[in-house]
């Protein structure tokens, strides 16, 4: 009966551990807007989420500071807005 406890509890525990919320924000690189879909990692659309239908940028010309901050070419990328609230 143990085993079975433990094994329902274990079985929960990953149910829900699979339900993260998935990131998704605008930013302005270069002079360029970029929405920025991230999960277990990140995919970069030129454009707003309404007019990006396979305008997908190549994930190497994005890189993450140490800070948190996103470059574009080596250039500091600005947070525009959350398009999730």
């Amino acid at each position: 009966m143990k085993k079975l406890f433990l094994a329902g509890v274990a079985v929960l525990l990953l149910a829900t551990g699979t339900a993260h919320a998935t990131e998704r924000y605008s930013v302005r690189c270069a002079n360029q807007l970029f929405t920025v879909y991230g999960h277990h990692g990140y995919t970069f659309f030129r454009g707003e989420p309404e007019t990006n239908e396979g305008k997908t940028v190549p994930e190497r010309l994005f890189r993450w500071r140490d800070d948190g901050a996103l470059l574009f070419r080596g250039r500091k990328c600005e947070y525009v807005r959350d398009l999730l609230k």
